[in-house]
């Protein structure tokens, strides 16, 4: 079927709110484990899944299970934590169904790529030069509902926050009810 016509039936089927909600959960429970596994076997990294259990703290049978599209059962924690492992960003929000679409109509395997944070170009000296006049050209849009800059600066602090806590955490460990108050206090 060619990308026309799987989008229009796409299109069709969305147009039950039951079948709308079977579409994003398996987009997640299916895209995510293979999107997961894909990383995991990307050429130059390659690794078993004892490897990403060990730079992720996770068991191999855990790994396992979590690249089953049946599990079903994965958490921010954890999606966090194979984000470091393989050093790149995690980006978890809310899109409107046809972004949705669209991104399944085009989905590669090449799609479901992300390099690691030393290998991309965004970030070595020789395209800052280049960043930095593209961002000056480009207009910045505003935000009427939710102040941008407060909000990006009200991040960086909870950054911070996570990081020490999170050292202190390594240095210093201290029972559940300890931290959830700690937690509550940080972002209260």
């Amino acid at each position: 079927m060619n990308i026309i016509k799987r989008r229009q039936k796409t299109i069709e089927e969305l147009r039950n709110k039951e079948y709308r909600d079977a579409f994003v959960a398996e987009h997640i429970n299916t895209g995510v484990p293979f999107q997961i596994r894909a990383l995991r076997e990307e050429k130059g990294r390659e690794w078993t899944q004892k490897e990403l259990g060990v730079r992720a703290r996770m068991a191999q049978e855990t790994i396992s299970r979590i690249e089953d599209p049946n599990y079903g059962k994965l958490t921010l924690k954890t999606l966090k934590r194979l984000a470091s492992a393989f050093d790149v960003g995690l980006m978890i929000r809310f899109v409107p169904f046809s972004e949705l679409v669209e991104w399944e109509l085009h989905l590669t395997r090449d799609s479901l790529k992300a390099l690691e944070f030393e290998k991309e170009s965004y970030f070595k000296e020789e395209e800052k030069g280049r960043f930095v006049e593209l961002q000056t050209k480009q207009e910045q849009p505003s935000f009427s509902l939710i102040d941008i800059s407060s909000w990006k600066q009200s991040r960086e602090e909870r950054i911070q926050k996570t990081s020490i806590n999170r050292k202190q955490r390594r240095e210093y460990p201290i029972n559940k009810t300890q931290e959830q108050e700690e937690y509550a206090a940080a972002i209260g």
